[in-house]
């Protein structure tokens, strides 16, 4: 199965971080809160990420140009200045296998994980 992670937005609550580099490359113990989420998912067995990029991209670009995880593939589409949840440029990568979409809620929970084909709405 594959795991989109929507890493695009430009993180405005959080703009004090967010000026110089993307909310998913903010670190939490050195670690870039990205890397966190994909070591959470590889603890079951998830490998192969699909990370749709937007804000400023090529700062996790270049991250991943210099750092490969082992035993991960990682497949990053920019998605433009857009909303990344629109997530179009995935579509070429859609192969009816099932996704697992990671995105930020408005609930109490901080994200939901949707279980969905990709080319369904994955908002709630």
């Amino acid at each position: 199965m594959k795991v989109v992670i929507l890493a695009g937005g430009y993180g405005t609550r959080i703009s004090e971080y967010t000026k110089t580099i993307p909310k998913p490359m903010i670190p939490i113990n050195k670690v870039p809160i990205l890397i966190h989420l994909i070591n959470h998912y590889r603890k079951y067995n998830f490998n192969d990420f699909y990370i749709a990029t937007g804000y400023k991209s090529n700062v996790i670009k270049n991250y991943f140009n210099k750092k490969k995880i082992k035993n991960c593939k990682i497949n990053l589409i920019d998605t433009g200045s857009r909303d990344p949840s629109q997530y179009n440029e995935l579509r070429n990568f859609s192969d009816n296998d099932k996704w697992l979409v990671c995105s930020e809620g408005r609930k109490r929970s901080g994200s939901w994980m949707h279980l969905t084909p990709l080319d369904h709405n994955v908002n709630p």
